[in-house]
């Protein structure tokens, strides 16, 4: 099954490399979107307990400059897929936290680096069916400190007649992705090796979810 799931990151990828014009339209609406939820989530967490806070399949780094910012104490690690992170170093200069980044390139269903505080992962899990959500999520355990915390951003669905968020969603170019709610994600990290410590909602229609490593 991860052979499956690299090859369909990889065509995915693929696609995004040969198509610039398009991607660059996606980029700049999902860029518009991301600093709306980043200022969200900041306003719930408190991310000035991180000293190394690494942003998994970050894209053009807007998330993880946020968090920066907010934060002078903070050192950032932005990982994606090479095209990507080549495209998000350029950018990342401009930002004024970007001498506390690093940019690094890979597979984040083979390895992430390893030893941050923190593991970032916005709409990560929202981008691929359970199997691959928990290799993801395996490779950040693989690469966490015991003391790491893994934070996901997603949109968890409610209980029926709860409001429409996340409900009417489709995915954004992976056809196995899929919404969830809190106790779904909460087997998905259980399979992974992680406790789900806390659910906290935000003033968007995202949720921050907080995982520990279960043998904590």
């Amino acid at each position: 099954m991860l052979r499956s799931t690299m090859s369909t990151a990889a065509e995915f990828g693929g696609y995004r490399a040969q198509h610039p014009q398009e991607v660059s339209i996606f980029n700049r609406a999902m860029a518009s979107g991301t600093k709306r939820f980043a200022e969200a989530v900041l306003d719930v967490c408190d991310f000035g307990r991180f000293h190394h806070v690494v942003d998994v399949g970050g894209g053009d780094g807007i998330f993880l400059a946020k968090i920066l910012a907010a934060h002078p104490a903070i050192r950032g690690t932005l990982f994606g897929q090479p095209h990507v992170i080549r495209h998000s170093a350029v950018r990342l200069k401009s930002f004024e936290a970007s001498d506390r980044c690093q940019s690094v390139e890979g597979n984040f269903f083979v390895s992430v680096p390893e030893g941050a505080d923190a593991y970032l992962l916005k709409w990560i899990s929202h981008d691929w069916d359970d199997t691959a959500s928990i290799d993801i999520l395996r490779s950040c355990r693989r690469a966490m400190k015991p003391t790491s915390r893994l934070l996901a951003v997603e949109h968890i669905i409610g209980p029926p007649n709860t409001g429409p968020e996340g409900k009417l969603i489709r995915d954004d170019g992976h056809e196995r992705g899929r919404e969830r709610t809190r106790d779904e994600f909460a087997t998905l990290f259980a399979e992974a090796g992680f406790r789900l410590i806390s659910e906290t909602p935000t003033a968007t229609a995202v949720g921050l979810l907080e995982g520990a490593l279960n043998n904590i």
